[in-house]
Protein backbone atom coordinates (compact mmCIF):
# COMPACT_ATOMS: atom_id res chain seq x y z
CA UNK A 1 0.00 0.00 0.00
CA UNK A 2 1.34 3.65 -0.91
CA UNK A 3 0.37 5.94 1.69
CA UNK A 4 2.65 8.60 3.31
CA UNK A 5 1.06 10.94 6.30
CA UNK A 6 1.81 14.55 5.71
CA UNK A 7 1.89 17.68 3.27
CA UNK A 8 4.42 20.51 3.40
CA UNK A 9 1.99 23.14 3.52
CA UNK A 10 -0.66 21.70 6.09
CA UNK A 11 -3.19 18.32 6.33
CA UNK A 12 -4.24 16.33 3.92
CA UNK A 13 -7.92 15.82 2.87
CA UNK A 14 -9.61 13.38 0.33
CA UNK A 15 -10.03 14.52 -3.25
CA UNK A 16 -13.82 13.74 -2.74
CA UNK A 17 -14.22 16.60 -0.20
CA UNK A 18 -12.74 19.22 -2.63
CA UNK A 19 -15.50 21.16 -4.12
CA UNK A 20 -15.31 21.65 -8.14
CA UNK A 21 -13.08 24.96 -8.82
CA UNK A 22 -9.99 25.10 -6.92
CA UNK A 23 -6.78 23.99 -7.23
CA UNK A 24 -4.62 21.20 -5.24
CA UNK A 25 -1.70 19.43 -4.91
CA UNK A 26 -1.45 15.79 -4.67
CA UNK A 27 0.18 14.71 -1.45
CA UNK A 28 -0.14 10.84 -1.36
CA UNK A 29 -2.02 8.07 -1.86
CA UNK A 30 -3.89 5.18 0.40
CA UNK A 31 -4.34 2.90 -2.23
CA UNK A 32 -3.21 -0.46 -3.23
CA UNK A 33 -0.08 -0.13 -5.32
CA UNK A 34 -1.62 -1.55 -8.67
CA UNK A 35 -3.86 1.70 -7.84
CA UNK A 36 -1.54 4.08 -7.06
CA UNK A 37 0.95 3.53 -10.14
CA UNK A 38 -2.24 3.84 -12.68
CA UNK A 39 -2.96 7.00 -11.53
CA UNK A 40 0.72 7.97 -11.72
CA UNK A 41 0.66 6.55 -15.13
CA UNK A 42 -2.20 8.96 -15.70
CA UNK A 43 -0.40 12.20 -14.35
CA UNK A 44 -2.19 12.17 -10.84
CA UNK A 45 1.16 11.75 -8.90
CA UNK A 46 2.59 13.44 -5.69
CA UNK A 47 3.69 17.43 -6.37
CA UNK A 48 1.19 17.22 -9.29
CA UNK A 49 -1.39 20.51 -9.45
CA UNK A 50 -4.74 19.16 -10.45
CA UNK A 51 -8.11 21.26 -10.90
CA UNK A 52 -11.65 20.04 -9.63
CA UNK A 53 -13.91 20.15 -12.30
CA UNK A 54 -16.74 18.09 -11.26
CA UNK A 55 -17.17 16.22 -7.81
CA UNK A 56 -20.64 14.60 -8.80
CA UNK A 57 -20.79 10.80 -8.68
CA UNK A 58 -16.87 10.93 -9.02
CA UNK A 59 -14.40 12.85 -9.95
CA UNK A 60 -13.44 14.47 -13.40
CA UNK A 61 -9.89 16.42 -13.07
CA UNK A 62 -7.82 18.72 -14.83
CA UNK A 63 -4.25 18.32 -15.17
CA UNK A 64 -2.32 20.91 -17.69
CA UNK A 65 -4.52 20.17 -21.22
CA UNK A 66 -5.76 17.18 -20.10
CA UNK A 67 -9.34 15.87 -18.33
CA UNK A 68 -9.00 12.54 -16.38
CA UNK A 69 -11.99 10.89 -14.84
CA UNK A 70 -11.62 9.02 -11.18
CA UNK A 71 -14.17 6.95 -9.47
CA UNK A 72 -14.76 7.97 -6.24
CA UNK A 73 -14.01 5.31 -4.38
CA UNK A 74 -10.43 5.39 -6.21
CA UNK A 75 -10.30 9.66 -5.51
CA UNK A 76 -11.21 9.02 -2.05
CA UNK A 77 -7.71 7.20 -1.66
CA UNK A 78 -5.86 10.72 -3.37
CA UNK A 79 -5.08 13.17 -0.19
CA UNK A 80 -4.26 16.65 -1.44
CA UNK A 81 -3.82 19.93 0.02
CA UNK A 82 -4.77 23.65 -1.12
CA UNK A 83 -2.10 25.45 -3.84
CA UNK A 84 -0.83 28.39 -1.94
CA UNK A 85 -2.61 31.74 -3.07
CA UNK A 86 -1.03 33.06 -6.84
Amino acid sequence: MTCATSCPRGPAIPLTLVPQGPAVEVCFFSLDDHAASRLRDLGIREGAEIHIISNQQGMIVGIGASRIAIPADLAAGVFVEEMPQR
